[in-house]
């Protein structure tokens, strides 16, 4: 009989001490409930800029050449060599016109004669085989080695590796507090930023990017 008291007293205290264990799990869960919905709405915040990030960085990197269909096309001729990424100009287009490279397929460009888009640029008065002659022409001029480089620094982006004469490096913020930077045409092909750049504001600016590093 003692032995049957003892079992049910066990059995109630274990009871006993499985809702006290319950009670305290859901009170804490209670507790913790704000704490984790605040931290689940934080990393989906935090997945939202990943992904807006990675959707610039894309566009940054992988986007195809806009090739104008509207634009005039002369019969004289220029041309454009495939290297590896893209066109090159090979053969330059007649004084105050560009050379537009299209990259053609099977690792093959061609090219076409047509407007200059700063038809008072030295680079479209006197065209050359140069980057800076093939951004006039608008078309595709993957084939370049020419590079530059921006830097974060605390608001924004500012130029670290110059862009080549007659062109401007196009910063922009490349990942969370990073910056990237691409070679594009000059605002104002004739200013003196445009044709010596460096790593200041001014050269900075003719790129039209992010610029809030200075």
């Amino acid at each position: 009989m003692l032995l049957w008291m003892l079992m049910i007293a066990g059995i109630l205290f274990a009871h006993s001490a499985t809702s006290d264990a319950s009670d305290s799990n859901a009170s804490l869960e209670e507790n913790m409930a704000p704490l984790l919905e605040g931290i689940a709405d934080e990393i989906k915040l935090e997945a939202q800029v990943i992904f807006l990030k990675g959707v610039q960085m894309f566009n940054e990197f992988f986007k195809s050449p806009k090739h104008d269909t509207n634009r005039t096309v002369y019969l004289e001729t220029c041309d454009c060599d495939y290297h590896c990424g893209g066109c090159s100009i090979s053969r330059v287009a007649p004084p105050n016109k560009a050379c537009h490279c299209k990259y053609k397929g099977l690792w093959t460009c061609g090219g076409e004669v047509t407007d200059c888009k700063q038809p008072d640029a030295p680079y479209c008065k006197n065209p050359d085989r140069t980057l800076a002659s093939c951004l006039e022409g608008g078309g595709d001029c993957g084939a370049y080695p020419d590079s530059c480089d921006c830097e974060y620094h605390v608001e924004g982006c500012r130029v670290s590796v110059a862009a080549s004469p007659y062109t401007a490096c196009r910063c922009y913020i490349f990942f969370f507090w990073s910056c990237a930077g691409t070679l594009v045409q000059c605002k104002d092909g004739n200013a003196g930023s445009c044709s010596n750049p460096d790593t200041s504001k001014a050269s900075c600016l003719e790129g039209g990017g992010n610029c809030g590093g200075y």
